[in-house]
């Protein structure tokens, strides 16, 4: 196999990872499994984060 075939492979598996992992944080942020209040943490700022990205980078691997 060449080097171009290869890089081609390559960045057509990370483009279909990211896209599925895009597609699984999407689903589970609009309908989140249980409470919202079990998924949404606070930061030293005060701000929301979620953890959703776990789940949603699992579901896509």
């Amino acid at each position: 196999m060449t080097l171009v075939r290869r890089l081609a492979t390559a960045g057509f598996g990370i483009a279909l990872g990211a896209a599925a992992a895009r597609v699984a944080f999407e689903a589970l942020t609009r309908r989140p499994p249980r409470e919202e209040k079990v998924w949404v943490r606070h930061n030293h700022r005060g701000e929301p984060v979620t953890l959703l990205e776990g789940p949603a980078y699992v579901a896509a691997a």
